[in-house]
């Protein structure tokens, strides 16, 4: 019976984390970890730490240390490609480039096809925008862009496009990729409501 528990805490984790409650996730996923250490799900549960991790402001030292025991104990899991996107995310935005283009080499090499490739497009475009490279930021939102198919990728990567296109005064190109957005996802607008105002 102890056993069958860490499933059904296991699946109260997944609901927390797609409701948002990451705090709450976070809080039963070490309560899980204490209390079943030798869980089947041990990888699973420490996939979702990163992930909860990720989420909450300040954790990159956290997102950082659980990443490199899961690609040491794990690592050839199906959640690869999104522990090495979330570690390097993590390290750029530390502003330890060195680190971060390791695991974005790594990532774009190794997981070449995984959406998560295009995620990290898009978080090396913005490690690059923070050290003053825009023009090299801009290659990887258009890589980002033209290379996937994931809705919320390429929205991603049109809005940012279109920023940068706002602020090189280019109004027409900045016009094209937010009706890209207006054609695929409007709603999109409303999650980067303040920015979308600007």
């Amino acid at each position: 019976i102890k056993e069958v528990n860490d499933v059904s805490e296991y699946l109260k984790i997944k609901k927390l984390y797609a409701q948002k409650e990451y705090e709450k996730s976070l809080d039963l996923i070490n309560e899980v970890m204490l209390e079943y250490p030798t869980s089947l799900f041990r990888a699973e549960l420490l996939y979702y730490k990163i992930k909860v991790s990720a989420k909450l402001e300040g954790n990159n030292d956290e997102v950082i240390k659980l990443s490199k025991i899961y690609l040491r104990e794990y690592s050839s899991d199906d959640n690869v490609a999104e522990v090495l996107s979330l570690i390097a995310r993590a390290y750029s935005l530390e502003g330890i480039s060195t680190q971060a283009d390791y695991f974005f080499d790594r990532l774009f090499s190794e997981h070449k096809d995984s959406p998560f490739a295009k995620w990290g497009y898009i978080y090396k475009a913005q490690m690059l925008e923070e050290s003053g490279a825009a023009s090299k930021a801009l290659a990887f939102y258009e890589k980002a862009l033209n290379e996937t198919s994931d809705i919320d990728i390429a929205a991603t990567a049109a809005f940012k496009l279109a920023q940068y296109n706002i602020f090189r005064e280019k109004h027409k190109m900045a016009s094209e990729y937010a009706m890209k957005i207006v054609n695929a996802k409007p709603s999109f607008f409303v999650t980067k409501y303040e920015e979308s105002l600007e």
